[in-house]
């Protein structure tokens, strides 16, 4: 065993360490004393590798390329976009108040100071120039941002987020021999759109999984290929289930057929397609349609100056319930101080925390937001989103609706009927035997002049309408 042990030690995930020495104290049975002892040893490995990976980080650094840094940092928070100011600012300390490495910067000036044939500085701005970062008309230099993004689709105006930007750009630049501040920047584009895409395209199962809810809530059942198999068959689809192991989270569907009366489980990568009333959708990733425009991030506030507005307004506490093809969105662009709850074991904590029934195929969730942001959030994922707490957000959101209407001229309640609410199985023990009693007891029906429903008897007699 202390050989297993051993090799354990060396493959475990250094980002979980705690984590790590829980399992492999169970997995082993291990004492208290053995688990400290593993404990030690985790940390004497670690301790070992890391001085071995020593030798492979820059042991000097260059001096130009942190004062080159230094001054696109101290320009994006000093200075507006294009807007050219005199170079003998680079020359004064405090213009560098701020930037991210403020003490190594002050210690080169203080060199710079000592030395009167230190040539840092001028070759920061020439490493600057020659990268073609600044637009110079000396003594006077501007970001040069009207370039950067000549080949964007997404043009960030922001100073306080370009800051955070120009270290990785000038590493970028100065260790790629090929590369342009215009290709970082569509580099960049990339991440933007991953991050900002509609919510059903960060799920590439969006279109079955919503087939599936619905075929659940209409207690329909649906034809469904597996992957590596031959044959469809047909099921009848019960509930959407979060499972996890280790680290990894995955969906299952469960569900039943008509040749037995058991359970079937399936993970969701493994359904190849799925056909619901003549509608069959596969598994695939929905592509975007790409497009020329260009869209400008924060073309008048920093998202900064929208953090600090943030700390200044008093955050709302949402409890949210959402469909499960949402949940990728939701992972990605998350609420502040957020709480997603996806398994069934965090479902039922959910329920005793905030004392709410929980639904299948259902997830929920807990944030402390500001108003405007869980609006918005709520906005982007409206078909598929209920607020359960607090109501009042939901008259913020008509509100705005009515709004909207209004100005495109829509009515909103043109429709004489409001929408057919969904069937909801009361109990999930047989999905099949419901849809059936169903299905049987659908009869006609008729509206007489008092507005009473009656049912219309099954008879060979005239059928006569009571107004």
């Amino acid at each position: 065993m202390k050989k297993e042990l051993e090799k354990e030690i060396r493959s475990i995930d250094f980002n979980e360490v705690e984590d790590e020495i829980e399992r492999l104290s169970d997995k082993f049975n291990l004492s208290e004393l053995q688990e400290e002892k593993l404990r030690q040893k985790v940390e004497e490995y670690i301790e070992s590798l890391e001085k071995t990976c020593f030798k492979y980080k820059p042991k000097e650094t260059n001096k130009s390329y942190i004062l080159a840094n230094a001054i696109l940092e101290a320009m994006c928070i000093n200075n507006d976009l294009n807007v050219f100011v005199d170079s003998s600012k680079f020359k004064i300390h405090q213009y560098y108040n701020e930037v991210s490495q403020e003490e190594l910067v002050e210690k080169l000036f203080f060199k710079i100071k000592e030395n009167k044939n230190d040539s840092t500085s001028k070759e920061a701005l020439r490493l600057l120039k020659c990268l073609r970062l600044l637009n110079h008309k000396q003594p006077n230099y501007a970001l040069f941002s009207k370039n950067w993004f000549k080949d964007s689709r997404y043009e960030i105006i922001d100073n306080n987020v370009l800051k955070f930007l120009t270290p990785s750009l000038l590493g970028y630049l100065g260790k790629h021999y090929d590369s342009t501040v215009s290709k970082y920047f569509e580099n960049i584009d990339e991440v933007i759109k991953y991050i900002i895409k509609p919510s059903i395209y960060h799920n590439k199962l969006n279109f079955i999984e919503a087939t599936i809810i619905d075929a659940i809530n209409e207690l329909d059942d649906l034809t469904i290929k597996i992957y590596n198999k031959d044959e469809e068959f047909s099921i009848y689809p019960m509930q959407i289930i979060y499972k996890k192991e280790g680290h990894n989270q995955y969906k299952v569907l469960r569900y039943e057929v008509d040749e037995d009366d058991l359970k079937h489980e399936i993970d969701f990568d493994k359904i190849e397609r799925i056909t619901l009333k003549d509608k069959t959708y596969s598994n695939y990733e929905v592509e975007e349609s790409s497009t020329n425009q260009k869209y400008l991030f924060n073309p008048s506030y920093s998202m900064l100056s929208v953090e600090s507005y943030k700390k200044n307004q008093p955050s709302k506490t949402v409890l949210l319930e959402i469909d499960t093809n949402i949940v990728e969105y939701f992972q990605v662009k998350p609420l502040s101080n957020m709480k997603l709850y996806v398994t069934e074991e965090e479902k039922q904590d959910f329920s005793k925390e905030y004392g709410l029934d929980t639904l299948p195929n259902k997830c929920y969730i807990f944030a402390e937001d500001d108003k405007e942001y869980i609006i918005s959030t709520i906005f982007h994922t409206i078909e598929y989103v209920k607020i359960l707490e607090p109501t009042e957000l939901n008259e913020d959101i008509v509100e705005r609706m009515k709004i909207f209407a209004k100005k495109n001229n829509i009515d909103l309640c043109k429709e004489d009927t409001p929408p057919k609410k969904p069937i909801e199985p009361s109990d999930l023990t047989s999905i099949k035997e419901e849809t059936n009693e169903i299905k049987e007891n659908n009869k006609d029906i008729v509206i007489d002049k008092s507005g009473k429903m009656e049912d219309i008897k099954n008879n060979d007699s005239e059928i006569k309408f009571n107004f």
